[in-house]
This record gives C-alpha cells, structure tokens and sequence, in this order.
C-alpha cells in the first residue's frame, strides 16, 4: 500500500511516499515503520487512512491509501 508523509516525518522518513505491503492493521504498520524507521519511535503522529484519523484497531487494505500526520495547530 501506498503511504504517505507529511511535513517531518517526511524528512525522517526521507520521502513522501513509501510503499509497505506486509500489514493488515494500523497497528502493525506502526510497528512495521518503527522497525523501518526506528526515528519515528520518538515522534507523535496521527495515521489517516482514506481521509480519516483511525486508531490503531483498524484493519488494512491494499487500496487503503494511508497518511501519516504530524501534529499541526490552526490559527
């Protein structure tokens, strides 16, 4: 599936899309792109998944198209 990354998970990530295909849950893509990218062990992020922010209990498809979102504030 298709991941993308937003503004410094996208520096610590080093692009702004990854692929990742051996997950079928939001948990296990986080421990997946921990094992990846040991730097976002440290970071606060949200993950979206089809344009909405889900908990780590849902599960995955292929054709999910999944953000990864750091934290941002509005003004």
């Amino acid at each position: 599936m298709k991941i993308l990354a937003f503004g410094r998970l996208n520096e610590l990530v080093g692009s702004s899309q990854i692929e990742i295909d051996t997950v079928n849950s939001v948990q296990e893509l986080r421990h997946e792109l921990n094992r990846l990218f040991p730097q976002l062990e440290r970071e606060v992020f949200a993950i979206a998944v089809n344009k909405v922010v889900v908990t780590d209990e849902l599960n995955l498809d292929n054709n999910s198209e999944v953000a990864l979102l750091p934290p941002f504030s509005g003004g």
